[in-house]
């Protein structure tokens, strides 16, 4: 699985990279990189921070190339429903993940 993560924050880019050893990692903590590099770049899931200084996540999901076979899910600080609440755990992460596949086979 190919995962680009965009956070503004470096050090939840890096801790998340570490939790998910053994799949295709790429960071970005610029909105705008993370763009440019989904239009050039295939991902099966994007994970993106809703809460960043230049652009939210339901902006830069707007932004994106549309693909149907990549997975998109926000994360927040904040409770909010339908996004990942950080700080969470990988099995949180995995059954967001599951729940948006089921969603999509529905």
């Amino acid at each position: 699985m190919r995962i680009l993560i965009i956070d503004d924050d470096e050090l939840i880019c890096r801790a998340l990279r570490r939790a998910l050893t053994g799949y295709d990692v790429v960071t970005e903590t610029s909105p705008q990189r993370a763009i440019e590099r989904a239009s050039c770049e295939a991902f099966d899931l994007v994970l993106c921070d809703m809460n960043m200084p230049a652009m939210s996540g339901d902006e830069l999901f707007a932004q994106l190339p549309a693909n149907e076979n990549t997975l998109r899910l926000l994360m927040s600080g904040e409770s909010q429903p339908g996004m990942l609440h950080k700080p969470f755990k990988l099995r949180e992460l995995w059954a967001a993940v599951a729940a948006l596949q089921a969603q999509r086979c529905a």
